[in-house]
């Protein structure tokens, strides 16, 4: 939805900001997701292991997009991060 709507948006900044806001909710839901397992909402994890695993190949293509626009400022310094084989469920 925050892309959608920054879609709208005059500027690549703005758009930008909307990025922003995506990449925040996305962290939102997998921390949404650890929740679920911790008290044992679901008793197949697999649907929360896929997710997780949607989540970072998401995750990964928001900020190359965001990278993309001009007038994306990093505020602080970028890190490589990669996904391990173990997933957290």
């Amino acid at each position: 939805m925050n892309i959608a709507e920054g879609s709208t948006s005059q500027t690549d900044a703005e758009q930008v900001r909307f990025l922003n806001l995506a990449i925040r909710s996305l962290i939102e839901t997998v921390a949404c997701q650890h929740l679920i397992n911790q008290r044992n909402y679901l008793t197949d994890t697999e649907i929360l292991r896929q997710a997780y695993k949607e989540s970072e190949t998401l995750f990964a293509r928001l900020q190359a997009f965001r990278r993309s626009l001009k007038g994306y400022k990093v505020c602080d310094d970028e890190g490589v991060y990669e996904a391990g084989e173990v997933l957290p469920f």
